[in-house]
């Protein structure tokens, strides 16, 4: 897939936070360490791997999750579950405090809002962290135990929607080794695989230079380098490491029709996926990857709200429809239309109507209206409306940026600084600057076509043929244009002074309703004063 340019403006890159430490071990470790007192009193430590399912062989799949369990289960310095009872005396539990997660490219295990009470605590939750890096046990008589959880687990998530979310991700990622990796794994390999084959993936991956350290609190950060990097440097670093590889996901030279069907699901849906570039590495910690961002939710926000009043319409072969953008992970953008059809009976219309919609927004383009009204949707979305101060940073805040920055290469601005820089981004873009997106994201895009329903019903699924005929004769059809028009505010109003000539309780509240002599009319209500401001 050809990256698409992201601006024709030269690009300024935002900066990291000052007050950040980072750095780099000989064993090629990399940690990050920030000052914060929200909350005061704690820190939050993560340890990051830059590995997941993807670097999982066909006999291995489901042991990068299956590893993330056997952490908890056992290690050098905490055997069992030793972890987890000695965190808990301090009131550090587990699920709350201690969790972790595992999806195709990366592991992270947390131990968050933890009480600095003592230094020695601090020195054992390390401890832990380095364990994770280096010293799990994965002993066979932990590992037969732990099958049955993820068994159960993977029993769990046998149930329709996830079944179709699933189906959804090996759609999107057609052809290529992330269609194979479900994460979870297989019950066959959760139940069958040797324990060697768990710590050759172990041994293989888990390395101090795919490895991050992230500790955020409310402690002196100097002190806390000290600690880190004594603590790790004695991890030993690997000779002639493997490299990760490259996992290709093939383009697609045409759109893909392909049905997503289960025995269960009692509705009908026609799914259309646009399968759009992800900016590269060099772009992410830049205004112009905030500008390609807002640019895509700004378009998605006009095409949505015109399928949603579209629908609406009498005569709609739709009960609902919806259009979201995304990234999937850093491989690419989806702009997803999830489109829900009035019976079995409505498939083709609901074909064309999704066609005739996104047809006209390759014709026409918006209006500065629309535009205007999607760039305030997009603000909210991003809470880009709402004041923020920098005291009001959290620790998990801050862990994220270092996680995005060691994983995907954003930029580790401090959260508060960039989002201001994301406030001016949003604010200075002009319709100029998102003309063009309708195409890059409808147009040029690749597409994969999806009717969502029970199986039972698979026959009455226009055919692929069939589809694109629908598709091309909606498209060479004579489309009008047709914009949302909005409401008007009249800001001309200018009220002459007026007194308070009646005052009268708000029913239900402890607001009062002050009508002013000049017609005007007052909603006031008392309250604490807020400190933030």
């Amino acid at each position: 897939m050809a990256v698409l340019p992201v601006t024709g403006r030269a690009q300024t890159v935002i900066p990291d936070d000052p007050e950040l430490i980072k750095g780099r071990l000989e064993n090629g470790l990399t940690y990050y360490i920030r000052h914060n007192e929200n909350p005061a009193g704690c820190a939050d430590f993560y340890i990051v791997h830059n590995v997941g399912s993807l670097q999982e062989e066909d006999n291995q799949n489901g042991l990068a999750h299956f590893l993330e369990h056997m952490a908890f289960n056992g290690t050098r310095h905490y055997p069992d579950q030793e972890i987890l009872n000695f965190l808990a005396k301090d009131g550090v539990r587990f699920g709350y405090n201690v969790n972790a997660y595992t999806n195709r490219t990366e592991t992270v295990y947390n131990i968050s809002s933890v009480p600095l009470v003592r230094e020695s605590f601090v020195d054992s939750v390390l401890m832990v962290l380095h364990d994770w890096s280096c010293d799990i046990s994965c002993e066979p008589e932990a590992l037969d135990a732990e099958r049955g959880v993820i068994s159960e687990e993977w029993r769990r998530k046998d149930e329709p929607r996830l079944r179709m979310s699933a189906k959804q991700n090996e759609l999107v990622y057609k052809g290529s080794k992330h269609a194979q990796r479900s994460v979870i794994g297989t019950l066959e390999v959760i139940n069958g695989f040797k324990p060697h084959e768990i710590l050759d993936f172990y041994h293989r991956w888990y390395r101090p230079d795919l490895q991050a350290i992230v500790v955020v609190g409310d402690f002196d950060a100097d002190q806390m380098e000290t600690k880190v990097r004594d603590m790790f440097s004695d991890i030993p670093a690997r000779e002639n490491p493997e490299p990760k590889g490259v996992y290709g996901i093939p383009s697609l030279q045409e759109p893909l029709f392909e049905n997503m069907l289960d025995p269960q699901v009692s509705y009908h849906v026609l799914k259309v996926i646009h399968r759009q570039p992800f900016p590269p590495e060099g772009l992410r910690n830049t205004d112009a990857y905030y500008k390609d961002l807002y640019a895509r939710q700004i378009v998605t926000y006009i095409l949505g709200d015109r399928m949603r009043e579209h629908s609406r319409k009498s005569g709609s072969p739709l009960s609902s429809a919806v259009l979201v953008t995304s990234p999937y992970s850093d491989d690419f953008y989806i702009s997803l239309f999830t489109l829900s059809v009035k019976g079995s009976e409505n498939l083709e219309e609901a074909l064309e109507f999704y066609t005739e919609e996104t047809e006209r927004m390759l014709r026409y383009g918006f209006t500065e209206d629309e535009f205007e009204a999607a760039r305030s949707q997009v603000m909210k979305k991003y809470r880009l409306n709402m004041e923020y101060f920098p005291s009001e940073v959290t620790d998990r805040e801050i862990v994220e940026v270092c996680k995005e920055n060691f994983l995907r290469g954003f930029s580790a601005a401090n959260p508060y600084d960039m989002k201001q820089a994301q406030k001016m981004i949003l604010a200075d873009m002009t319709m100029e600057d998102v003309k063009g997106y309708e195409r890059k994201m409808f147009g040029d895009s690749e597409k994969i076509y999806s009717w969502c329903m029970n199986e039972s019903e698979e026959d009455l699924i226009p055919t692929p043929d069939r589809m694109r005929e629908i598709i091309a004769r909606t498209a060479a059809s004579d489309i009008r244009p047709e914009y949302l028009e909005f409401e008007k505010i009249d800001f001309g109003f200018d009220p002459v002074p007026g007194a308070i000539s009646e005052i009268s309780p708000v029913k239900g509240t402890s607001s009062e309703l002050w009508t002013l002599s000049n017609g005007v009319r007052v909603i006031w209500t008392p309250s604490e004063p807020v400190s933030s401001n």
